[in-house]
């Protein structure tokens, strides 16, 4: 009587187990689907993010472009807005998807080229006060803002606007 008493309580757990199993694998294909969802969801943002920043890029480098035409910026900030402009969906990437600083973003961007953290810096010293709050901030809202800013003042000069 006792063996019996021990076979029917192991064979109760037994059939416990095994709903149990077959809900965790209900749940566990839940739970792919909504993987699956959450992936193409990531996917879309990156090509929209993809399109949008490159979209920011020809914008930014058309305005700094057309300022120097028009000879309201030379020398050095061209060279420096030039390279932020024309590198700033780089930028942007790397600060979105690897989750870097803007800072350290631009020291990958920058480092092929002549122009130095320096030369970004002291350019940044005299842009007006908008445009330094938005780029200290460090990440890539706070550098789209700026550069955004940035570039436009430069087809609206200020009567302190750098030239050199």
């Amino acid at each position: 009587m006792l063996a019996f008493s021990i076979i029917a309580v192991l064979v109760l757990i037994l059939i416990f187990f095994v709903f149990k199993v077959q809900s965790l694998h209900k749940q566990i294909i839940a739970n792919r689907g909504i993987a699956r969802q959450n992936a193409e969801k990531a996917n879309t943002a990156y090509s929209v993010l993809s399109i949008t920043a490159r979209t920011l890029q020809k914008i930014f480098t058309e305005r700094v472009e057309q300022a120097s035409k028009k000879g309201l910026i030379s020398g050095k900030n061209y060279e420096v807005m030039m390279l932020i402009t024309s590198s700033s969906a780089k930028i942007i990437f790397d600060a979105c998807e690897k989750g870097l600083s803007i800072e350290q973003a631009l020291t990958v961007a920058i480092r092929d080229s002549e122009v130095s953290m320096d030369d970004i810096k002291a350019m940044m010293q005299e842009q007006p006060n908008d445009v330094r709050i938005s780029w200290v901030q460090n990440h890539a809202d706070g550098f789209i803002k700026a550069c955004d800013i940035m570039t436009l003042s430069l087809m609206t000069p200020r009567a302190s606007s750098p030239q050199e």
